[in-house]
């Protein structure tokens, strides 16, 4: 699926995978990998938390494949996705 954010921008989670995802009372590990021809070497991806499901929030920015999140709570359940922003989208036919 892919995600729209504010008009112009575009972020995918389309061909990224989390391998791993590990959590202790201080952290959370994050591994993943990418299939996704369109992310190229050094685009950044976002590291995002739901406590819902549903409305997700950047909570860290990398161009590695892991993440280390610090102040992880265990009692909590948390959902975890990885994002890249793909850049300005131009829209066909000047629409949105």
């Amino acid at each position: 699926a892919a995600t729209a954010y504010a008009g112009t921008k575009f972020a995918t989670e389309i061909g990224i995978r989390i391998k791993r995802c590990e959590a202790d009372a201080s952290k959370v590990e994050i591994d993943w990998e990418t299939e996704d021809s369109r992310i190229l070497p050094g685009m950044p991806y976002l590291v995002q938390c739901s406590m819902n499901g549903f409305t997700f929030a950047t909570v860290a920015q990398t161009t590695a494949s892991n993440a280390v999140i610090p102040g992880f709570t265990v009692k909590d359940t948390r959902w975890w996705r990885i994002a890249v922003d793909m850049g300005e989208v131009q829209s066909e036919g000047g629409g949105e």
